[in-house]
């Protein structure tokens, strides 16, 4: 196979779900020094992932039951950016 040198891009939307605490993202700062050669200008600055938007809000939970540190990203969520990436 020949290498191909061709940009590399991070999307947001490409992320995986959010199901548990290890599938939480870092912050761009982080990223962009470990991989300078990925560009992560779509990446915000902050929380780039799913975050939950009101910490007061009751979550319908969806995972099995069991402790978790994070809350799940809902299924509504997933769907909307699986969308909105394929177009």
């Amino acid at each position: 196979l020949k290498a191909v040198n061709a940009p590399r891009l991070a999307l947001p939307l490409a992320t995986e779900r959010v199901y548990l605490t290890s599938d939480v993202g870092r912050p761009r700062s982080q990223l962009e020094k470990e991989f300078p050669s990925v560009d992560f200008s779509l990446l915000s600055h902050d929380a780039w992932w799913w975050t939950h938007p009101d910490e007061n809000e009751i979550v319908n939970e969806w995972r099995p039951k069991g402790k978790y540190f994070n809350p799940g990203e809902p299924q509504s969520s997933f769907v909307n950016r699986m969308h909105a990436l394929s177009s």
